[in-house]
Parts: C-alpha cells; sequence; structure tokens
C-alpha cells in the first residue's frame, strides 16, 4: 500500500485528517482516504447540503506559498466553473474535452495547525492511470490501442483547458 510520509505533516505540509472529520461549516465529512500526491490528500467526504459523495483535495499549505498565488489558483478553478457551466448550456461550444475534465464541485480554505489549505470538491474518480495500468498489466507495457486512447483523452482535456487559457502544471 502506498502510505504519504508522516513527514510532510508540519508547518506548511498536510492538513491531519480524521475520519468523521467536517470541513466547510459542518458541509463535508470525511468518509475515507482516496490517495496523496506530492501536493495534496485525497479524502471522500459526504457533502451533506446535495446528498452525495465527492473527492476533497487539501493541497498542502507551503508556508512559501503567498496568500496572493493562493487567491491565484482559487480564481482560476472558479473561472474552469464558469466556463463548463456556460459550455453545458450552449451546445455549439460543447467541446468534447469537457468530459476529460474533472467536474469541480466547490473550492475554499481550511486554515489548520499547519497552515492555510487551499481544498477542492471534485466528482469521484477512479484510481490515476499509473496505479490502474499497473494493476491491469503489472510489470508488462500497456498495448498500444489503450495506450492511444488514454493518450487521447489526455490530449482532448489538455486542449480544452489551453483553449480556456490554463496552463496545468502538476501531475
Amino acid at each position: 500500500m502506498n502510505i504519504e510520509s508522516t513527514n510532510r505533516y508540519c508547518p506548511g505540509g498536510y492538513h491531519p485528517v480524521h475520519l468523521d472529520d467536517k470541513f466547510h461549516n459542518g458541509r463535508y465529512t470525511v468518509v475515507n482516504k482516496l490517495g496523496h500526491g506530492t501536493y495534496a490528500v485525497v479524502w471522500l467526504v459526504y457533502d451533506s447540503e446535495i446528498g452525495r459523495y465527492a473527492a476533497l483535495k487539501i493541497c498542502a499549505a507551503n508556508l512559501e506559498r503567498s496568500k496572493s498565488r493562493l487567491s491565484d489558483e482559487i480564481a482560476v478553478v472558479k473561472y474552469l466553473q464558469h466556463v463548463r457551466a456556460q459550455s453545458s448550456q450552449s451546445p455549439e461550444d460543447n467541446d468534447e474535452g469537457n468530459n476529460h475534465v474533472v467536474q469541480i464541485f466547490d473550492v475554499f480554505t481550511h486554515e489548520g495547525p499547519n497552515g492555510m489549505h487551499l481544498c477542492i470538491v471534485t466528482e469521484i474518480l477512479g484510481p490515476n492511470m499509473e496505479d490502474a495500468l499497473f494493476c491491469m498489466y503489472k510489470e508488462d507495457p500497456a498495448p498500444t490501442g489503450i495506450a492511444k486512447r488514454l493518450a487521447a483523452q489526455v490530449a482532448y482535456g489538455l486542449r480544452y483547458l489551453h483553449k480556456h487559457g490554463i496552463v496545468h502544471g502538476g501531475q
């Protein structure tokens, strides 16, 4: 099992979370951990306002990150939400790439013992491609047809983001 380093739970790092913790004025209740990356831990949460499960990505606080950079990231996420809402209302602007970009439900900040954390609530997705492919093919490379389809889906999503002036810089 891939577990994040406990060393990342420090000022500027990950936010400590326990099952049943509540976020955003009690709206989101933590149910289980879904995974982690270099800059965030993702949790399965229950949204009591809507009555559905979602993924809550809690980004590391990174003390060197300025408040203006944090608000820039929030502005980009909100802009993408706005673009998606407009695209869904206008069939001629419906881009296939829209289907390959995660749906964002909510964005907020959370102050914790390790600093201010950007929190992004999204639809629940499956495992990342690396884990899924390893599970299916172990040490063998994925068949060419599958690799091409996955690459095309990533390209559609990136094209959609670029079309709307957003550059993806993460993993």
